[in-house]
């Protein structure tokens, strides 16, 4: 069989297939261009000669028993795309012809709902499928699609939050919406220029917007009362589970709020880069795991396995680190031979510790109450091996039983304080932008990490800004494990919606203690549907999206962005919608 395939076949990148054998149809050496020779399917009926390359590989065009496809060459492997070249496809003479990128009108149309509200986001491309030709939103009316002024070319856009990967959202009409990944845009040294993309000098310059044309609010960011502005990379450290007990309504409100504050600074502009580490050497879970015969590691990957996929229901996006305390051991020993050689620490009977007797009055915090919220947390304030109530362990010796590392002092393991600190360190370095956790550790736990951080390396402080996210109560008491008053993320899930929890929890000051009542969850069910509700309006203001991403970097204030979004409708109501992970 024959074809005449004068521009297609010799480009490279394209291939063609006989749509009835599937055999690849190649250009002949001696006329290459001007015609194609079939390959023979072998014994399984898999093309012969094709590569595992040219298999996995996206259609485009079907037309007179031949079809064309984009090879996924090893450039596009890496997240870069193809070039560009437009295809237009006529019958003359049973020709396949590829022209160059030229002016061409579309035809108006508007693009059915549900898949309307895509147009005009960052990072969806709306193409016209017989002509694969990128539409354009035509006037204020969104919706109607067009490009009656621009000729077509390859245009650079960011992926819209909550987008994760390259696919086809929805094909309707002759449209196909399709999304653009987003490693592509994180490495801007891959993309060539846009021809005609760059605007002039001087002219439509919105000085909002930042080199690659997006609106930016990095320098608004407000949190606890006070300016956060932040150069990217955003780093958040996020005190993460002890692994010995399952997720509990309290943990989920710190881990969901942590994770809409790492949204909100990328939706301000900002790239993050969070640490939520495991505690998986503590006293607390080696006794958890005694009791049932298991070892102490062993038991904590089980946990860990059932506390992520409680966050994953809840929409909580996987942290770029998950460290394990038991992986930095050697840092803990560093962390405590820095600070012994800077004199803010001391040994005894193999046991190093912190002297901490200044962090109570750096907390605001009185010494009985500081002696009361450290008891609550296991710290033994009695201890004669210490030269101030308040010096806690950096290094403990260890028992037979208990899991016990090498070190200067003798075989021994970690404090719980100096876990963290070490962690910090190794993944971020001398300071964070954000120090997140539950409101009810902040004393001891973060203030002793923070010290420890400080004290070490000499740089302050720690934390650029805290958060420490409200207890849940029930009853009027802390929930918690001693207090027999659990209400769990698993059980909360099999009877509401993932996405009513995660809003029980966001809809509300972050700082502030909450008590639980379970017909709130329904409350929240149906303020969800009134949401879902204005977002199918084909809506369009500016003033009401900038409004909703100024109550949002402006101190988290969830409950105003959702009563913007509610009351506004379209846009506004899918932005919150998308960053908040309600979707």
């Amino acid at each position: 069989m024959r074809i005449a395939l004068p521009s297609v076949a010799p480009v490279s990148g394209i291939e063609c297939y006989d749509t009835v054998s599937h055999s690849r149809l190649q250009p002949q050496p001696e006329a290459a261009g001007r015609g194609c020779q079939p390959v023979a399917l072998d014994a399984g009926g898999k093309r012969a000669g094709v590569s595992d390359q040219a298999r996995d590989v996206q259609a485009v065009r079907r037309l007179g028993g031949v079809r064309v496809e984009p090879v996924r060459a090893a450039a596009q492997q890496r997240h870069r795309p193809l070039p560009v070249r437009p295809l237009h496809v006529g019958e003359a003479d049973g020709e396949l012809r590829q022209t160059l990128p030229q002016p061409a009108v579309l035809p108006r149309r508007r693009l059915p709902h549900p898949l309307e509200h895509l147009v005009g986001l960052e990072g969806v491309a709306v193409v016209d499928e017989p002509l694969r030709l990128p539409y354009r939103v035509l006037g204020a009316e969104h919706g109607v699609l067009g490009n009656a002024v621009d000729p077509p070319r390859a245009t650079r856009q960011r992926p819209p939050l909550g987008v994760s990967g390259t696919g086809v959202t929805g094909t309707s009409g002759g449209v196909t919406v399709t999304t653009v990944h987003p490693r592509i845009m994180a490495d801007d040294s891959s993309l060539e220029p846009v021809p005609g993309g760059e605007l002039p000098a001087g002219r439509g310059q919105d000085r909002e917007m930042d080199h690659l044309g997006r609106r930016e609010h990095t320098d608004r960011i407000r949190l606890g009362g006070s300016a956060l502005p932040v150069v990217s990379p955003a780093r958040l450290y996020v005190c993460g589970i002890t692994p010995y007990d399952v997720t509990h309504l309290g943990h989920a409100g710190t881990f969901v709020w942590a994770d809409a504050a790492a949204a909100v600074l990328r939706l301000a502009g900002a790239e993050t880069l969070t640490c939520r580490n495991v505690t998986d050497v503590d006293d607390v879970l080696t006794h958890a795991a005694q009791r049932r015969g298991r070892h102490f590691d062993e038991f904590a990957l089980e946990q860990e396995y059932l506390f992520g996929r409680d966050m994953a229901a809840l929409r909580v996006r996987r942290p770029e680190y998950e460290p394990r305390a038991r992986h930095h051991v050697g840092r803990v020993v560093q962390l405590a031979l820095a600070l012994l050689a800077t004199d803010h620490a001391y040994q005894r009977d193999g046991a190093v510790y912190f002297r901490g007797a200044d962090v109570p009055a750096k907390t605001g915090l009185t010494l009985e109450e500081a002696t009361e919220l450290a008891v609550e947390f296991g710290d033994r304030t009695e201890d004669l091996n210490r030269e101030d109530p308040f010096d806690v362990p950096v290094w403990r010796p260890s028992t037979d039983d208990q899991p016990g590392w090498p070190s200067p002092w003798g075989r021994g393991r970690p404090g719980w304080h100096a876990e963290c600190a070490a962690i910090a360190l190794g993944v971020h370095g001398c300071a964070v932008d954000i120090l997140a956790g539950g409101a009810d550790l902040s004393f001891p736990h973060r203030a002793y990490q923070a010290a420890m951080v400080e004290a070490a390396t000499g740089v302050g402080p720690f934390a650029r800004a805290e958060f420490p996210v409200g207890t849940v109560t029930v009853d009027g008491a802390k929930m918690a494990k001693s207090g027999g008053n659990l209400v769990l993320v698993s059980d909360l899930l099999r009877s509401y919606p993932a996405a009513a929890v995660r809003l029980l929890l966001l809809n509300r000051p972050w700082r502030l203690s909450w008590e639980f009542r379970s017909e709130d969850i329904a409350d929240q069910a149906n303020r969800l549907d009134r949401l879902y509700s204005a977002a199918g309006r084909a809506l369009t203001s500016r003033a009401a999206t900038d409004a909703l991403t100024a109550a949002l970097v402006d101190d988290l204030d969830v409950p105003a962005a959702l009563e913007i979004g509610e009351e506004s409708g379209g846009d506004a109501a899918r932005l919150v919608l998308r960053t908040l992970a309600l979707e």
